[in-house]
């Protein structure tokens, strides 16, 4: 009785280890929809020329470091001079550092894990600890694949012509198609092909070279943190959340830039998006699919506010009140992600409490026939 209780506390114990992996793994994937919402949400205020409340504006200011300009964020600019280039150059160089240090840190654990198990370190072993670095990685990629593309694309956004001469939007003191600029050139063009461009056809096509493999548990253990959280039908729904960003983050800043009817360009787009999103329902039933409303409908929101301050007169006037709403609008889908959070760990414990509850104690006396 002892020994088949003993075995039952250990299968109950793995099952819940196993229930908790899962929905760490589950939460990871959804947080995916928040990092987006972030990232696209902390362009408002550089992107367009819309005059925003002051409130929502310091609010804004909270999303900055998801934009990686780390030269501008650090204040170095109050040290020594530096341009527009040297934001750029550090820009385009931040992929390859990454993918050097992810690399060597892959090889010396992989290493530390044969040292560990010696023989014992099987194929299976090597390729469970091959995709966590995979997945890792993919994480950081999409991490930075708006602002890097931004900025890859902020290289072409120059000027009108100003008494005979065009010059960099993001630093005056360049002057575009001479000099170093026309040097530049050939390295902005190569880095719009693999960033921008490259990064989403790369996950396109290894998602649709396996597209008849998917719930095969190599793919999903390689890939799935790329399609797992939406029906199979919308499997490349990731590419389309990339290229969305990729829009509204970086293409936007060549469409009309400071002109009203940007923000009337991007305010349609962003509807066309909402209304995608709902007649699709890429998103498995559940928190992911909530937070992905929640999160498309407050950026349309947020547009369609900074649509009217733009273009309407007499907004000024009631700026605290749009700031008001702005800022509750955006507010409720951190809100709801921190309930997704909390409720993915508290569940846990829960479970926990209640196995633990439920476990039946050894009986100290013995029944006599």
């Amino acid at each position: 009785h002892w020994k088949r209780l003993q075995s039952g506390r250990k299968k109950g114990k793995s099952s819940l280890d196993t229930d908790s992996l899962r929905r760490r793994d589950k939460l990871g994937k959804q947080l995916k929809t928040f990092v987006g919402f972030i990232q696209i949400l902390s362009v408002s205020d550089s992107a367009y020329k819309i005059p925003w409340p002051q409130e929502f504006l310091n609010f804004l200011r909270i999303m900055t470091p998801v934009n990686f300009d780390f030269l501008s964020m650090s204040g170095v600019g109050c040290l020594v001079q530096y341009n527009f280039f040297h934001s750029y150059t550090t820009m385009m160089m931040i992929p390859i550092c990454v993918a050097a240090f992810v690399y060597v840190a892959y090889i010396i654990g992989l290493k530390q894990h044969k040292h560990h198990f010696k023989k014992r370190f099987t194929h299976a072993m090597r390729m469970h600890y091959t995709n966590h670095v995979l997945q890792f990685t993919m994480w950081i990629v999409l991490i930075i694949y708006p602002p890097l593309s931004r900025r890859s694309l902020e290289y072409f956004n120059c000027s009108g012509n100003i008494d005979g001469k065009f010059y960099l939007t993001k630093d005056y003191t360049i002057e575009c198609f001479t000099g170093e600029w026309n040097a530049l050139l050939p390295v902005a063009i190569l880095s719009v092909a693999i960033y921008p461009l490259g990064i989403p056809a790369l996950f396109a096509f290894q998602l649709w070279r396996h597209r008849q493999e998917l719930d095969d548990d190599a793919v999903v253990a390689r890939y799935g943190f790329l399609y797992e959280p939406y029906r199979r039908e919308a499997f490349l729904w990731d590419i389309w959340e990339m290229l969305r960003k990729l829009l509204l983050t970086g293409v936007i800043v060549l469409i009309f830039p400071g002109k009203s009817f940007q923000v009337v360009f991007i305010a349609l787009c962003n509807i066309c998006f909402f209304a995608f999103l709902t007649i699709e329902k890429p998103h498995k039933p559940g928190g992911g699919r909530t937070l992905a409303f929640l999160s498309s409908f407050a950026i349309t929101f947020t547009m369609l506010l900074g649509l009217v301050l733009k273009t309407v007169e007499d907004a000024q006037a009631y700026s605290g009140f749009l700031a008001l709403l702005l800022i509750v609008v955006n507010c409720s889908v951190a809100f709801y992600t921190l309930n997704l959070i909390v409720t993915s760990l508290c569940g846990n414990r829960c479970v926990r409490k209640k196995a633990s509850k439920t476990a039946v104690a050894p009986s100290d006396k013995i029944e006599v026939k």
